[in-house]
């Protein structure tokens, strides 16, 4: 019956990772400030690794882990997961003030670095070490992101 909706398996994991993705979008959309989006992004966090989210984070480190191993079905799989979250951030932050590479750069480190916390946490469990990383990492980019402001503004 699944093959009569999806063509493929990884079709059918396209999907099903779409439909659990967060609504990065939505989470951002209300952000007008450094301080909402430092916050949001706190949001994010926490829901990826206690939240509603956390079985579909666990879902796409594993395609994203195969998508290194065996780059294809799963590569495009990944690299659209990845832009999901990284296009919203890179424009909220823009949105903020930051140019478009900048943004860019910040965005990348933020998706990255979730990403990495993520599987340091379900790995380790150690939520008194990862979750204060998670935050010096938010934080690291909306401080960065203030400095680049003053300094062009």
């Amino acid at each position: 019956m699944l093959m009569y909706y999806f063509t493929t398996k990884e079709e059918l994991i396209i999907q099903a990772l779409a439909a659990a993705r967060p609504d990065i979008d939505l989470l951002l959309s209300g952000t007008s400030s450094l301080g909402e989006f430092r916050d949001a992004a706190w949001s994010m966090w926490r829901e990826v690794t206690l939240g509603r989210q956390r079985q579909s984070m666990r879902v796409l480190l594993e395609v994203m882990g195969l998508a290194v191993v065996q780059p294809s079905p799963y590569r495009k799989i990944a690299t659209v997961a990845i832009r999901a979250w990284l296009n919203p951030i890179r424009d909220a932050l823009q949105r903020m003030g930051l140019d478009r590479d900048d943004a860019d750069r910040r965005a990348t480190l933020l998706v990255s670095g979730i990403r990495g916390l993520c599987n340091d946490f379900f790995i380790t469990r150690d939520r008194a070490r990862v979750d204060p990383a998670a935050a010096a990492l938010i934080e690291s980019v909306v401080m960065s992101s203030q400095r680049t402001r003053r300094a062009s503004g």
